[in-house]
């Protein structure tokens, strides 16, 4: 397979599994925005394929998106494996910290939690 074909099978694979139209506006739009249902019915006509009849909705449309985005940089990676060797892991779930260009951001993220729990303690002692 060429990168061309796997990107066509990718974009396929979202219009008929995720993308689609609800109350007539693309489920990927705000309703409310003009210009989002512009941008969101211009990025499907683009794609050129038909959308799905009964698109997913909240988490659900979120996790499919996730999931066959992996696989296509999964299979990418696959093809380019000349450019790029190595074994490679492709997960959207799991803690960034446990990569190093993001592992600044763990005691951040510690800071907050810390923070909120200072919050609700407080006022459950008031």
């Amino acid at each position: 397979m060429t990168m061309q074909k796997l990107r066509r099978s990718y974009h396929a694979s979202i219009c008929q599994q995720v993308l689609g139209y609800r109350a007539g506006f693309p489920n990927i739009a705000d309703g409310d925005s003009e210009k989002s249902v512009q941008l969101a019915a211009g990025i499907i006509s683009r794609l050129g394929f038909q959308t799905c009849p009964h698109p997913p909705v909240g988490q659900r449309a979120g996790a499919l998106f996730e999931s066959l985005t992996r696989e296509y940089v999964h299979k990418a990676f696959d093809l380019l494996r000349c450019l790029r060797p190595g074994d490679w892991v492709f997960s959207v779930h799991g803690d960034v910290t446990i990569f190093e260009q993001y592992e600044h951001l763990e005691p951040v993220m510690h800071l907050g939690l810390s923070m909120i729990y200072s919050v609700h303690d407080a006022k459950s002692l008031s």
